[in-house]
Parts: C-alpha cells; sequence; structure tokens
C-alpha cells in the first residue's frame, strides 16, 4: 500500500495539465482502485492484529461490520452532486440530442459500409461523433475509416481501400445542419431546441434586429474599446453603413456582445438579449444532422 500510494503521488504530480483545468475527476479515476486497494490492505491488517490479540469472535464480526459501514459512507459521500463543469460532464446538454439522432438512424442500415472520417472532424471533444459510431455498431451497419487516426482507434480491420465502402456518412453542427455538403443527402436531423423554444428565438431574433436597425444598440466602456480594437468587425461596418443588422445576429456577433458584457442595455431590452444569445448557443451545440454521399463524389465541403 505504502508503494502504491508514493507511485500515485509521483504520477499524480507529473501528470499535464490538460484544456480542462490542473486536476479534473475523469483524469484520476485510477485512483480509485488504488483507495480501495490500501483501506482494505489497513482493514485485513488491524483486523488480524486484533485477531491475534485474543479479541473474541463476535467482537471481530462487529469490526467487520464497522468497516462495512465507514465503507458505504464514504461511499455515499463520494457520490456526485454537481455538475463540475469540467471533463466529460460538462457536455451533458448533448445527451438528449443524440439520443433523437439515433432514433432516426435505421434509414442507414442497408447503406453500408460508411467511411466516418467526417464524424471527427469538429471541433475538439465533439460529443457527437463517438455516439453516432456507436449507435451505427449497435445497428450492425458496417463502418470503415481511411485517416490513420480514426483507423487507430477502431483497428486495422476498418480500414477504408478504395473499394470497400458505398458511401461515406458526414456530420454537421449548428447552421451547418441547414446546407447539405455538394453531393450529399440529409438523413437525420436532432434539433436541441423544442418547437417553442424555437418560435421564441424567431421572435426574440426579429424584435432585436428591429432594435438594432433602429440604432439603440449603445455599448459600454468595455464594448468600445473592444470595437477600437477590431473584435467587432461586423458592428463596425453596421455603424458604417457597410452592412445590415442581420450580419450581427448571423455571425453570432451579438451573442459575443452579450456574453463579454459588452452592452449598455438594461432591464426587459437585457433581459430579451440574454434570452435570444442563450438559445443561439443552445442552437449551435445542440441542432445536428447526418448526411449521405455516394463514394467517388469528394467534391469539396
Amino acid at each position: 500500500a505504502v508503494v502504491g500510494l508514493a507511485a500515485a503521488l509521483i504520477t499524480a504530480w507529473q501528470g499535464p495539465v490538460t484544456v480542462f483545468g490542473d486536476v479534473t475527476p475523469h483524469t484520476f479515476r485510477w485512483l480509485w482502485p488504488l483507495g480501495a486497494f490500501v483501506f482494505f490492505a489497513v482493514a485485513i491488517t488491524v483486523g488480524r492484529r486484533m485477531t491475534r490479540d485474543g479479541l473474541r469472535t463476535d467482537r471481530t464480526a462487529w469490526l467487520v461490520g464497522g468497516f462495512a459501514a465507514v465503507t458505504l459512507l464514504v461511499a455515499v459521500l463520494n457520490l456526485p452532486y454537481a455538475d463540475e463543469g469540467s471533463g466529460p460532464n460538462s457536455q451533458e446538454y448533448a445527451i438528449p440530442t443524440a439520443h433523437d439522432l439515433d432514433r432516426q438512424m435505421g434509414v442507414l442500415e442497408h447503406q453500408g459500409p460508411l467511411v466516418i472520417d467526417d464524424l471527427f472532424r469538429g471541433v475538439f471533444a465533439d460529443p457527437f461523433g463517438g455516439s453516432t459510431v456507436a449507435e451505427l455498431q449497435r445497428r450492425g451497419i458496417p463502418f470503415l475509416a481511411r485517416d490513420p487516426m480514426v483507423v487507430r482507434q477502431f483497428g486495422p480491420g476498418r480500414v477504408y481501400n478504395g473499394h470497400n465502402a458505398r458511401a461515406e456518412l458526414l456530420l454537421r453542427v449548428g447552421a451547418g445542419t441547414e446546407d447539405p455538403p455538394p453531393g450529399s443527402r440529409r438523413v437525420a436531423l436532432a434539433r436541441g431546441l423544442s418547437a417553442a423554444d424555437r418560435r421564441e428565438r424567431a421572435r426574440l431574433g426579429s424584435q432585436l434586429a428591429a432594435y438594432v436597425e433602429a440604432g439603440n444598440l449603445e455599448l459600454n466602456a468595455r464594448g468600445e474599446a473592444a470595437l477600437a480594437r477590431g473584435d467587432l468587425p461586423n458592428l463596425s461596418q453596421f455603424r458604417a453603413g457597410a452592412a445590415d443588422a442581420r450580419s450581427l445576429f448571423d455571425s453570432r456577433e451579438i451573442d459575443a456582445m452579450v456574453e463579454r458584457h459588452l452592452l449598455d442595455v438594461h432591464g426587459v431590452r437585457a433581459r430579451r438579449l440574454e434570452r435570444y444569445a442563450e438559445l443561439e448557443r443552445r442552437a449551435d451545440l445542440e441542432t445536428v444532422a447526418l448526411f449521405l454521399r455516394p463514394l467517388g463524389n469528394t467534391a469539396s465541403s
């Protein structure tokens, strides 16, 4: 146990700092079995010592029960009680959308084998590529890969050799779900927002666009500084008359201004802007589509 703890201390000390922070639960789960072993080593040593020193058998049973109770207490205290906002649980928002996408993938059951490289060309740690592959496997839809990094994940038996697949599966998130990549057709679409949320988003977008067009969008001191640095190019063009208010919304620049607290807006208008920015962010993260493109049609997407 002592050797294990020493090795654990050195290992944890040398662990790299990742994009998720200094210490995240999913990078230290290897400590769980070590902790169980150390606890067992201490418990069994104490139990044997006390038995050897003449403790009666009935009291030994109480000792074992006491250790079991402590173990249960620590296990209960170790249960997560909040979203820590880092690591895998930072993407819990994707679970309903992934389930929705899974339910629509029956249309692919007779389309394979499929090349899946595009599923892993999105943002870092995209939550939908892996879940899509898991559903392909669950449905028995064969899939292949040509990217060496993807092949390393799924094994050399899934290498695309140029002749052993019929189509490629493409994944798009957010605004990219509206326009099929060249030569493809959309086969599944999961909208993270409910119908009511989508209607609210459209209504708020129209109201706020009219508000901006009327010249009522004012920046605070931080916002003016950001504008002077060139951080708000669409707003600069809008003020110069070279772009309309819609460009601020399509580029998500209005959302960035809200999130960075760059606007001098208060009351009802501020709440509407915050709500619109929240719906836009959710739509960008939770709207996912799958497209199917026959192989041989490799036009750039």
